[in-house]
């Protein structure tokens, strides 16, 4: 199989901005002429005796001299070309590509003379590149252009006081800049660049402004609005949101009339752009693209719609799976780990099971689904201890395995929060929490379940040991005049009826919990069997304690079939009863004079009643079931169904 030089592939994506080069030496030159052009003024403010104009000239020299050093900063040697699931920072602008045509066209829109450059909205959907476009592509070709663009992370603190730190972080030695307005600071950081160069606030994340304070926040856009509405403005905006907060930006009227006059959208990537993202950093590492693997790639991420963020992922798993030495990615590879789906399905769960101890491996999705969750605010580090210990995680543990998340590039700590490495982690993070919120229910319906058996188990044991103590009395009362003998009878059979009580009240709940829809009149039947078994095993064990010698065991057969028919007009009543389709009033005496009629007809059957009157028969027939079911019923309400 041939195999095509990356350099045949695509060319170079430079960024051009009327005639500018976004390469580390133009971002030079443009960071010197402000790094210059701000000394000069600080000295000049320190001849005056200007403390805090000299330390905000010294500032801005800084900041200008850090990009410059970023944008100098070698790539690292080895390893992936690819960023991986990680924003494109200023360091990167010699290995980000595929979105000039983006820089070319959103520039016009900041630095044009018109009074609607000065407000500029970015938006797109998450994972699309919206942070590594400002900090790769439109923070550069600013710089080389000597203009001063100040990156702002939104975050919900007061985003006055965070633009002012991008300058001075330490904004305490420098009261009266502290409390100037933000108008008056930015014209003031603004006259130590060059002649007719701007400061550009580019405030990423904007979504996060609208779960601060209302206060902060209107703070805030009271401020814009001075900066805005400017005769002579020193500086220009550019907010970057998600596209489905975009709408959230109707809260800056009436202070700014029309916040959506100047609007860009970021699309993914198109396949040309995508070809020139996997191509060009191949091209500077050395790698060579296998004929056919990329047609095939750009086809399963789009083929016409790609995701940047998916595209750099998958990109990096393949370069990851290079031996020593091997320099060239194949089709044969990608195909072995699954192609783009497989990769992006499985990530997740191949990070945690091959990185992550077994034992943290819970934790670590707790603490993801945690960070995802933003409706329970900033994921810092003190409010995810708090939640874990809600799951008994300790704080050791809990901070042990962020350093494992942050280790494996899951997630990253900024500005003292953790976010998600990736957005593209979301959908099987959310997936994960789905799955245990619905195993959570389920145990918790088991142990629901189990509790209500327990308790209504423990009422049928009773009940059954009342009842069968009661029926045995009312039977035989008036032939034992000994009431000492009559005592001991009692005795002696209540622990069948309770055995017997128990085990119709566990069947029947069994019973209700098992048959619905069109096997529910299953339930009868089943019901009836249940109890039949029950009362079967009780009225024989009576029947043998009546026996005279052991030789009449085959007298314990009819006994049987006397408590099988008592026991199965005492089930399918009990599933009657418990159903509760018709009032208590009616079912329950319903049930149990059927009950003390059956005992009665048994007895012709089984004579295990012997001597006893036919009143006493229907008597004690009707008292077991009775109080069984008042035992069974007792704190639980029948259920209701649905005709």
């Amino acid at each position: 199989m041939g195999v095509l030089p990356p350099a045949d592939l695509a060319t170079p994506d430079a960024v051009n901005v009327s005639g500018l080069t976004g390469s580390a030496a133009a971002i030079g030159a443009g960071a010197t002429a402000i790094i210059n052009q701000a000394i000069s003024a600080a000295d000049q403010a320190r001849k005056l005796e200007q403390f805090e104009q000299e330390k905000l000239g010294k500032a801005v020299a800084r900041l200008a001299g850090r990009l410059s050093a970023q944008a100098n900063t070698p790539p690292p040697a080895g390893g992936s070309p690819y960023k991986y699931l990680l924003h494109y920072e200023l360091a990167d602008v010699a290995r980000f590509f595929g979105r000039a045509e983006q820089v070319n066209s959103l520039l016009p829109d900041l630095t044009c003379a018109d009074s609607r450059c000065r407000f500029v909205v970015l938006h797109g959907e998450a994972g699309v590149g919206k942070t590594s476009l400002l900090q790769a592509g439109i923070a550069p070709a600013l710089v080389a252009a000597q203009h001063l663009p100040l990156l702002v992370r939104v975050s919900t603190s007061p985003l006055v006081t965070r633009i002012k730190q991008t300058l001075l972080p330490d904004l305490g030695p420098t009261p009266v800049l502290e409390k100037a307005p933000l108008q008056e600071f930015l014209r003031q950081a603004a006259s130590f660049l060059p002649e007719g160069k701007q400061i550009f606030v580019l405030l990423d994340q904007f979504e996060a402004f609208f779960e601060g304070s209302t206060e902060a926040s209107q703070n805030f856009v009271d401020e814009l609005a001075r900066c805005l509405f400017d005769s002579d403005p020193q500086e220009r905006w550019l907010i970057s949101i998600r596209s489905p907060w975009l709408g959230h930006l109707s809260a800056f009227q009436p202070a700014i009339p029309q916040p959506f006059v100047n609007t860009d959208v970021l699309l993914p990537l198109s396949r040309s752009q995508a070809l020139a993202a996997v191509v060009e950093p191949a091209r500077a590492s050395g790698l060579l693209l296998e004929e056919g693997l990329l047609s095939e790639l750009i086809h399963d991420l789009g083929p016409d719609a790609i995701d940047p963020s998916r595209l750099q992922l998958v990109c990096h798993t393949l370069v990851e799976r290079l031996g020593p030495g091997e320099e060239r990615l194949t089709l044969a590879s990608y195909n072995q780990i699954g192609r783009a789906d497989g990769i992006l399905r499985d990530y997740l769960d191949n990070v945690l099971s091959r990185n992550i101890p077994s034992a943290d491996r819970e934790p670590a999705w707790q603490l993801m689904a945690a960070i995802a969750d933003r409706r329970e605010g900033p994921a810092t580090e003190t409010g995810l201890v708090t939640h874990m210990k809600a799951y008994g995680g300790s704080e050791a543990d809990t901070r042990r395995v962020l350093a494992l998340l942050e280790t494996n590039r899951l997630v990253r700590l900024r500005e003292e929060r953790y976010e998600l490495a990736s957005d593209t982690f979301l959908p099987r993070i959310r997936q994960w929490a789905a799955e245990r919120a619905s195993l959570e229910q389920a145990r918790a319906e088991v142990r629901r379940q189990v509790n209500r058996v327990r308790g209504s188990a423990l009422r049928g044991l009773l009940g059954g040991a009342l009842g069968f103590s009661l029926a045995f009395m009312v039977a035989y009362s008036p032939q034992v005049v000994n009431s000492t003998l009559l005592g001991y009878i009692t005795v002696l059979r209540a622990p069948p009826g309770a055995i017997a009580g128990l085990l119709l009240t566990l069947f029947v709940d069994v019973t209700l919990a098992s048959y619905h829809g069109p096997r529910r009149r299953l339930r009868w039947p089943v019901g009836g069997i249940a109890g039949a078994g029950a009362f079967a095993m009780a009225v024989a064990f009576h029947a043998f304690l009546r026996l005279p010698d052991l030789s009449e065991w085959p007298r314990l057969a009819p006994a049987a079939v006397e408590g099988a028919l008592w026991g199965f007009v005492a089930g399918a009543g009990a599933v009657w009863v418990m159903m509760g389709r018709r009032p208590l009033w009616l079912t329950l005496p319903a049930v149990t004079v059927a009950c003390g009629f059956a005992l009665w007809l048994g007895e012709w059957v089984g004579d295990a009643f012997q001597n006893a009157t036919p009143r006493g028969l229907i008597a004690a027939g009707a008292i077991m079931p009775l109080c069984v079911l008042a035992a069974a019923l007792l704190g639980r309400a029948p259920q209701r169904e649905l005709q």
